[in-house]
């Protein structure tokens, strides 16, 4: 069984120059303006405030990255989490 040991914020970032320079495997949450991105990712995480949530779509306007450490049964794993602001 997986679980996710430890989630924290690293950054927000407009520019490619800005972004985190590791070299883990990287996924993103996209989706329409105000539809749960951050709500998910809280939920997930187990940390209702790694993600801000707004009741106002449209406030998220770059990039926010996140990293997590997942632990499996026998498999310690990093990974890089990225916040898209919403579209459409």
């Amino acid at each position: 069984m997986e679980r996710i040991k430890q989630a924290q914020f690293l950054t927000s970032a407009i520019k490619q120059e800005q972004w985190p320079q590791d070299e883990i495997p990287e996924f993103c949450f996209v989706g329409r303006s105000n539809v749960g991105k951050s709500t998910f990712l809280n939920t997930i995480c187990n940390n209702g405030k790694l993600a801000r949530v707004s009741q106002t779509p449209g406030k998220t306007q770059m990039l926010n990255f996140l990293q997590l450490i997942i632990i499996f049964v026998v498999l310690l794993m990093f990974l890089a989490m990225v916040l898209l602001k919403g579209i459409g």
